[in-house]
């Protein structure tokens, strides 16, 4: 009000304003406020994290449509226990089976229907959107079930929640945190199926697996409904092995690895987020500033006296063991696994060919610069496809920036080799008539395999057939 803006400035500058100043003080400061009302309020929304009545673990169990992912209590102390301590607890309830039993047998008590669910929140992703979905899950989950990365590592959690033969995994986060857990889940040799809540900038494969790009305003109930209810996918994993390896921040990958032009930009955001992360408080603006880099390394591109950006010269590629042509004027190479590219772009392939993320292949594609990459993001363009294929190397003669799956650096001159290095098990949101009946094909099949009918390896063929089938018809 006029009143209020008018008691501010006293305090602030001493005498009072004429009507026509106060008018225009009012205005600026409506503005203003009504801006940081915007972003707390898009913040906020993103998921729906809002207050709710607190209710009793059996209410959730019986009446939520999430209730079979909720640890009961019995089942929640013994996986917080140490393996010694479990046995004693087994021991106190006459639940061993054997009475020199060493190991204790946590599924012996798990109520029928009971689908074990891990989350992992990184608490630092999307602002302050990370830690109040923390909190949100850790009412309508046992808190022992949710995990902050942003406080410890997965090896821990993982290690304690091995002891259940069907556990999912959910990861809250983006890109990189997904590709830190599954790097985890490799060491142990862990095959958890794993569904994402994507809270990073890009989310390229919480795209393709049918979560969304984040933001939707969803609940957080609805969800875990959906996770409770979605169907499993398999997902190429690929290693990488950058010389010495010593500046490379991850050896094994999902979405897509790039050097080049598309890295530069990254390399920068990346390098801004560090020395100032107060200034990237939501997605909405690390989206921004993420735009404000592309634009300056496109006026730095066109700028007269600079030298091309170019790579043709600096780099020596090939796909399958055979030397790979690089088109003039390249100023990137994106090796790509998935069909979604920089946060949505789609058409980077480009023809009419899928991009299978199960297939054991490989897409390479060049660009020609910052605005190339633009008209790619937008639709208008796709990148210039050189090879698909199961093996990439190639070596650098300069020190050029990289990243892998959203995580840059600047890396020396090296040989670069990328090899398949297995597949992870995901979950895929259950949409349409299709998705319906695989999710009914997979339960038969793991019921065959809980029966003896067939074998894992036999299940996890089957399985990538199916998807491949689907993702080709």
């Amino acid at each position: 009000s006029k009143a209020t803006v008018s008691v501010l400035y006293w305090h602030m500058n001493g005498p009072a304003l004429a009507d026509d100043e106060l008018a225009v003080w009012t205005v600026v400061i409506g503005l203003v406020v009504g801006f940081i009302a915007w972003v707390f309020l898009t913040e906020k929304n993103d998921y729906e994290c809002n207050e709710s009545p607190r209710i009793g673990l059996g209410d959730v169990l019986k009446e939520s449509r999430h209730g079979a992912l909720v640890l009961p209590p019995l089942m929640a102390e013994l996986v917080a226990e140490k393996p010694v301590d479990r046995l004693e607890k087994m021991k106190s309830l006459g639940r061993e089976k054997k009475k020199n039993q060493t190991k204790v047998d946590i599924e012996s008590v798990t109520p029928e229907g009971c689908k074990p669910l891990l989350v992992f929140v990184n608490s630092q992703s999307g602002g302050r959107q990370g830690l109040a979905l923390l909190l949100k899950l850790k009412r309508l989950l046992h808190p022992v079930q949710v995990v902050d990365l942003a406080k410890t590592g997965p090896n821990d959690a993982l290690q304690r929640y091995s002891v259940f033969s069907k556990l999912f995994v959910l990861v809250c986060g983006g890109d990189g945190t997904v590709g830190w857990v599954l790097s985890a889940m490799d060491s142990l040799n862990m095959r958890a199926p794993v569904a994402i809540m994507p809270l990073g900038t890009g989310n390229d494969l919480a795209r393709v697996l049918g979560w969304g790009a984040g933001g939707e305003g969803e609940s957080v109930a609805d969800i875990l409904a959906q996770v409770a209810t979605s169907h499993v996918r398999s997902l190429d994993r690929w290693s990488i092995k950058c010389g010495d390896q010593r500046h490379q921040p991850l050896q094994h990958w999902t979405n897509y690895v790039s050097v080049g032009a598309d890295a530069g930009v990254a390399l920068r955001f990346h390098k801004h987020r560090r020395h100032k992360p107060r200034v990237f408080f939501s997605r909405l603006v690390n989206k921004f500033w993420y735009m404000r880099h592309g634009i300056a390394a496109f006026f730095n591109q066109i700028k007269p006296m600079t030298p091309p950006c170019v790579i043709t010269d600096k780099m020596v590629l090939e796909c399958d063991g055979v030397k790979v042509e690089l088109p003039a004027g390249t100023a990137g190479v994106i090796v790509s696994n998935i069909e979604s590219y920089g946060g949505g772009a789609t058409g980077l392939w480009g023809g009419t060919s899928v991009v299978d993320m199960n297939d054991g292949q490989l897409e390479v594609v060049a660009v020609t610069g910052v605005l190339h990459l633009t008209q790619i993001q937008l639709g208008l363009a796709s990148g210039i496809p050189l090879a698909k294929c199961s093996k990439v190397s190639f070596k650098t003669t300069r020190s050029l920036p990289m990243q892998i799956d959203g995580e840059p650096w600047t890396q020396p001159p090296c040989t670069v080799d990328i090899s398949f290095s297995g597949t992870a098990a995901m979950l895929s949101r259950t949409r349409g008539i299709q998705d319906e009946v695989l999710l009914r094909i997979t339960d038969v099949l793991e019921w065959a395999e809980q029966k003896g009918h067939i074998t894992p390896d036999q299940l996890s063929v089957i399985l990538n057939e199916a998807c491949s089938r689907k993702a080709h018809s």
